[in-house]
């Protein structure tokens, strides 16, 4: 009996913790979708976008807007497919996954607290970086995605660089998982 309620105990405690961390750390959120903005958890902060409708081409270039707390606006990027915003635990920053095009995808890391803002891109960062794919697992070689997934903690990014090489011999696909650290501004290649 005892050992039951004790290991009822440790289920409880476990599940309660991974549900806090599942709250402090939610999916990316999808735009456009049926949201139109994300608030920081920290502040009234928030990301949305603005569809100002087709153009002449009848091509929708939507505009990601961050908004601080003082209710001041800035153009974060324009987008035509889709992006994905999340928030980091203290909502000081923020990544914005922008899909680019059918072959290339980026990541924007934004560091929210700090004006003017200057989003950083990922696939600059990854092709700068020592032990970066080489080719034919680069930007212009290849269908090349370089995407945030998580943060690990508020200055660590979980992300990766994927895609794959078309035609002939060398055709393959690959991912490289690594982590950004914005403290040190270093991209670290993580073993698969």
């Amino acid at each position: 009996m005892r050992t039951t309620r004790a290991a009822f105990a440790v289920v409880v405690v476990l599940g309660n913790a991974a549900t806090a961390m599942a709250q402090n750390n939610p999916e990316p959120t999808a735009f456009p979708g049926p949201v139109s903005s994300v608030k920081s958890p920290a502040s009234a902060a928030r990301v949305y976008y603005t569809d100002p409708g087709p153009d002449a081409d009848g091509i929708h270039k939507y505009k990601l807007m961050f908004r601080d707390a003082k209710g001041h606006e800035t153009l974060l990027d324009s987008f035509i497919r889709s992006v994905e915003i999340q928030w980091s635990p203290s909502g000081t920053q923020l990544f914005v996954n922008d899909y680019i095009g059918s072959n290339i995808a980026d990541c924007l890391i934004v560091q929210a607290t700090v004006e003017p803002l200057k989003p950083v891109s990922l696939q600059d960062l990854v092709v700068k970086s020592p032990g970066r794919p080489s080719a034919p697992e680069t930007p212009d070689q290849s269908h090349y995605a370089a995407l945030c997934k998580r943060w690990v903690t508020d200055t660590r990014l979980a992300g990766s660089v994927s895609g794959h090489v078309d035609g002939g011999r060398d055709a393959h696909a690959f991912d490289h998982p690594l982590v950004y650290d914005l403290g040190s501004d270093r991209v670290l290649w993580q073993q698969p």
